[in-house]
């Protein structure tokens, strides 16, 4: 799980996440893929993200949600 901006350190962004949620893709979607290299503060990296396009996202259906601590 990455997150490469949050309200910690991009103004405007989004608050650090909670929780993830797994998700099951029903077909074949094409989806980019890449690799998060470093968050200083957080880390080394080293995190697969996956991008899915607003138009597959019917292919997918929501599984678990993971809580983690802040």
């Amino acid at each position: 799980m990455t997150q490469i901006s949050h309200a910690g350190n991009t103004a405007g962004a989004r608050p650090m996440r909670s929780q993830l949620r797994a998700f099951v893709v029903t077909k074949d979607i094409c989806v980019a893929k890449g690799q998060s290299l470093a968050n200083p503060n957080l880390g080394k990296g080293g995190g697969a993200q996956y991008f899915v396009s607003s138009a597959d996202k019917g292919s997918l259906v929501g599984g678990n949600v993971l809580k983690f601590g802040s």
